[in-house]
């Protein structure tokens, strides 16, 4: 398999994941603005919507979309014997995990990371955005207050993604400080030796692909 990715663009979360169980998953960047791999190739003719993450079978299948790369990966670290990131369909872990994966998807990725960092978003939708973030953030936070992971004692799905989001806020300066009871949430995230090795990897390439 092989993950299309930018570097600490929002398939940080698969990346991370893929480290988090040892997946022989093969990375390739993607430059977004240019739409190019780092060899120069054109990524939209390898994926029309021309956004990451992307994750390629070994059977040529293609597979787009944050929460659906995500539960394919998770799988797949199960098949080989990392389970947990995942729990079982049909249990009220399993609901949980996709409650909190759609939460992050919807809510803050899409309603507010996404027009804060676009660059052409008119500043006072920007603003908007900002300010609707914390809200979303104070919802997680009351979460994670109560239990160790998002949905219980185990890193799942969810924590990448959100492990993503957190990490954007904290590189970019927006910051969450004013959000009580993340503090112990993130870092404990932040120590888990995936995501150092995961963020030390994309930030070197940051520059060179952005």
């Amino acid at each position: 398999m092989q993950l299309y990715y930018a570097p600490l663009a929002c398939s940080f979360a698969s990346h991370l994941l893929i480290r988090e169980a040892g997946l022989p998953v093969k990375l390739v960047p993607v430059s977004l603005t240019r739409k190019q791999l780092d060899t120069g190739a054109d990524y939209v003719t390898i994926a029309p919507k021309g956004q990451v993450p992307v994750l390629c079978f070994d059977d040529g299948r293609l597979l787009t979309e944050n929460a659906a790369v995500l539960q394919a990966l998770a799988r797949e670290a199960a098949a080989r014997g990392s389970a947990g990131y995942l729990p079982e369909p049909g249990t009220v872990a399993s609901d949980e995990v996709l409650e909190w994966l759609s939460f992050i998807g919807t809510e803050i990725h899409k309603q507010c990371l996404y027009p804060v960092f676009q660059r052409d978003a008119p500043e006072p939708v920007k603003a908007w955005a900002l300010d609707l973030l914390g809200g979303k953030l104070r919802t997680v936070a009351r979460r994670v207050a109560e239990q160790p992971f998002l949905a219980g004692d185990r890193f799942t799905v969810a924590d990448a993604y959100l492990a993503w989001a957190l990490m954007l806020c904290e590189q970019s300066g927006v910051g969450f400080q004013g959000v009580e009871g993340l503090h112990a949430y993130w870092t404990q995230v932040k120590a888990r030796p995936a995501f150092g090795e995961c963020l030390a990897h994309e930030a070197r390439l940051y520059r060179s692909l952005a």
